[in-house]
């Protein structure tokens, strides 16, 4: 269950600052901040996740391909052989663990009363390119704060502060407070590549601080990857579900 694990906290951290997107502003006086995003029709990733939490650290090797607003699909190597694959669309994510040998089905309705607050692939999506999660709105704060603009947006039960570095105008950490439980959530972006006409950021790193059986308790996962592509010729997700494994 460790690659299950993994994979789901990974991607599940990785939009627990997310909401529902906000409809666009009819003020006609409203200027949102410029921020730089990643807009790409295909995207292909190999990357190094370090995952640990008070009951476990791994590591594994991933790759990642990406069609937008289509398909993500990925695919988890431990120890030299492919642990487990996933497959997330706008309405499912499936994920076939090879370890377990067995397929698990969620669908975001699912996912969202889970983790109590709405996820979509839309969510999951933006933060894979490393680009604002929530659209910019007239009643958001901003403010600069030494190097940074600072974005400020209520979002219910969870406070939201997005940083934005003054020199390249790109997303560069988040910090997500939630006020019932005061469990925070820190997402950094760092060493920012060229690829092709965008800035693209090569390292990340998922901070959950919590409260676990009345102890303070902490996920983080830290991304490293090592090559990041725009390819141009059509992108292929390899799919399929072994019919002796177990499905739940």
């Amino acid at each position: 269950m460790k690659i299950n694990k993994m994979l789901f906290a990974g991607l599940l951290l990785a939009v627990t600052f997310s909401a529902c997107k906000r409809p666009p502003s009819t003020s006609d006086s409203f200027k949102p901040l410029a921020v730089a995003t990643v807009d790409v029709d295909q995207l292909s990733m190999r990357s190094k996740v370090k995952f640990s939490d008070p009951s476990m650290s791994i590591t594994a090797n991933t790759q990642l391909r990406m069609k937008k607003d289509s398909v993500i699909w990925i695919s988890i190597t431990a120890m030299g052989f492919e642990a487990a694959r996933a497959y997330i669309t706008p309405d499912t994510m499936l994920l076939v663990n090879k370890l377990n040998r067995e397929v698990i089905t969620y669908n975001f309705e699912r996912l969202s009363r889970q983790m109590n607050f709405p996820v979509s692939f839309e969510l999951i999506q933006a933060s894979l390119l490393g680009n604002l999660a929530k659209p910019m709105g007239p009643e958001d704060g901003l403010a600069q704060r030494d190097q940074y603009y600072r974005i400020s947006q209520d979002w219910g039960p969870v406070v939201v502060d997005n940083f934005v570095d003054i020199n390249n105008m790109k997303l560069s950490r988040i910090e997500a407070r939630e006020e019932v439980t005061a469990n925070q959530l820190t997402v950094s972006y760092d060493n920012f590549t060229p690829v092709e006409a965008f800035l693209f950021p090569y390292n990340g790193v998922i901070s959950l601080q919590y409260t676990a059986s009345g102890e303070p308790a902490e996920t983080k996962i830290t991304i490293e990857h090592s090559r990041v592509a725009i390819p141009e010729a059509p992108l292929k997700f390899p799919f399929s579900v072994p019919g002796n494994y177990a499905i739940r």
